[in-house]
């Protein structure tokens, strides 16, 4: 089997390994902005945590935060900003804002269902939701 390389008109080819070099160094300041904005405070005098988390890897990065709106309304501007600043864009596409947990949510109970499956191999489908997932 052959490997099909595609030309890349503008850019940088992600599988470049310059790619995460280049990356690393269009995301520097960002975190720092980030803590700067969404530290340790005090609300109604007590310590409150805004729960702002930026990871980057290879190419890429995640922002996890305590809220979608928090997401969207404080910390999506923050990096557009940066981005533009050095003459990029977030790529709409593959920008998501989700609720981890209920991603999380549905694997647990995808696994969780598989395991039961292969637990009662001759029980219905109807049998194992009544044993395991109905009160």
């Amino acid at each position: 089997m052959r490997a099909r390389r595609n030309r890349t008109v503008k850019g940088t080819a992600q599988v470049s390994p310059i790619s995460p070099i280049i990356c690393n160094m269009v995301l520097d300041g960002l975190e720092g902005t980030l803590l700067e904005k969404y530290h340790k405070t005090k609300r109604q005098g007590k310590a409150y945590f805004p729960k702002v988390h930026f990871v980057r890897y290879a190419n890429d990065f995640i922002v996890t935060g305590e809220s979608k709106e928090l997401l969207e309304e404080g910390v999506l501007p923050i990096i557009r900003d940066i981005l533009r600043e050095r003459g990029l864009e977030l790529v709409e596409d593959k920008t998501i804002i989700t609720l981890v947990f209920e991603r999380l949510d549905y694997d647990i109970w995808k696994s969780l269902w598989h395991w039961c499956k292969r637990r009662h191999p001759k029980k219905s489908h109807k049998w194992i939701a009544q044993k395991y997932f109905h009160q």
